[in-house]
């Protein structure tokens, strides 16, 4: 059986690659990194299965979302119109085009949103909006972890910057009208505020990891929102 979870809801989509692991307990896990994964390494995962005669996982960790590639193509195609005996989860922590996702037709798909509230947050960030960004966000940490919140901040200040700099090699895989939406809301930011921006998400980013923050993450990002 082969399994897709993917979505920028990353927290539940690990949650769901943990229980998967959990009924496979017992059984050899072989991780795969789908950016560096060839076509021998994948085949050797799954032969290697019938070859020793030991059960094995196969978890496949962004080969959907990696970058385009004749290899990327080939591997894909090799996964889709096969069956294999192995187990393999492909785990994505963006969201997959439908159109990509139409290709895996005997797969189980599970995709992992975030609630709705969290986008109307997001999409609320610029520096004229900031009191009703501060009141949402308020709003949705009763319901959702901040880490969440703060890796979709991330993830819209970094979408900003590459519409701002133009069409490139990252926004090819962006939806038109999603492309539209961040275009629209960086032009409340210059270039220099937006990566200005994004270089303090990432100094919390960092000094949370490493403990050096006197503040909890909720606080500094109420203090990120402030200073939009």
């Amino acid at each position: 059986m082969l399994t897709i979870l993917h979505g920028e809801y990353t927290q539940s989509a690990y949650q769901a690659l943990s229980v998967i692991k959990q009924t496979h307990s017992g059984k050899e896990v072989v991780s795969l990194d789908g950016e560096k994964i060839t076509k021998a390494d994948l085949e050797l995962a799954i032969l290697g299965n019938t070859l020793f005669s030991t059960e094995r996982l196969i978890v496949i960790s962004g080969l959907l979302s990696s970058h385009p590639s004749k290899k990327k193509d080939d591997l894909i195609d090799y996964l889709s119109q096969n069956t294999f005996d192995p187990d393999i989860v492909l785990y994505e922590e963006k969201e997959i085009s439908k159109t990509l996702l139409k290709k895996f037709t005997a797969s189980q798909i599970q995709n992992f949103a975030p609630p709705e509230s969290i986008f109307k947050f997001v999409d609320s960030l610029n520096p004229i909006s900031k009191r009703t960004s501060i009141l949402l966000y308020h709003e949705i940490l009763k319901s959702e972890p901040p880490e969440i919140i703060f890796t979709m901040i991330i993830r819209q200040f970094r979408y900003m910057i590459w519409l701002k700099e133009g069409d490139n090699q990252y926004t090819k895989a962006i939806p038109s009208w999603m492309a539209s939406k961040f275009r629209r809301q960086a032009q409340y930011f210059s270039m220099d505020e937006l990566i200005g921006n994004y270089r303090k998400l990432l100094d919390i980013d960092y000094k949370i990891k490493f403990g050096l923050s006197p503040l909890p993450l909720p606080k500094s990002l109420d203090i990120f929102l402030l200073t939009l």
